[in-house]
């Protein structure tokens, strides 16, 4: 976190969180990303939240790698999640991932209940969505 000091109070400048899980329903947001992208791959057959899980299984080991940008991680992530599975894909397929960010589900907690609101479309994704894909 960069900062500047303002008397004993540090003011930052910039202020980063992951809410990818917790304020985004990530899963059941990407779903249909990924149905496409088995569609497209040939593998139409394959369960797609399997596949998902262990996309994300490889991403979070990709994590602990020296630093690459995140869609180069999605990308590795697909391209070893096809070869688990034995599908011929193009890994440059997580495009559609990326292209289904406007869509995701926000999630909000009530009590001991979960629920999704359409609320994603009003965030500035194009931001984000630049500074994810941007090196």
């Amino acid at each position: 976190m960069s900062t500047e000091r303002a008397g004993n109070r540090l003011r930052p400048k910039l202020m980063s969180f992951d809410v990818f899980g917790t304020l985004i329903s990530v899963r059941d947001s990407s779903y249909e990303a990924f149905e496409r992208i088995l569609a497209a791959s040939g593998a139409g057959d394959i369960d797609v939240r399997t596949f998902w899980e262990h996309w994300e299984h490889r991403n979070i080991a990709h994590y602990w790698e020296p630093y690459r940008r995140y869609r180069e991680i999605c990308e590795q992530s697909l391209a070893d999640t096809f070869e688990h599975f034995g599908i011929s894909g193009d890994s440059r397929l997580i495009a559609y991932y990326f292209d289904a960010f406007p869509g995701f589900l926000l999630t909000t907690t009530s009590s001991a209940r979960s629920t999704a609101c359409r609320g994603a479309a009003a965030w500035p994704w194009s931001r984000i969505s630049t500074t994810i894909s941007s090196p």
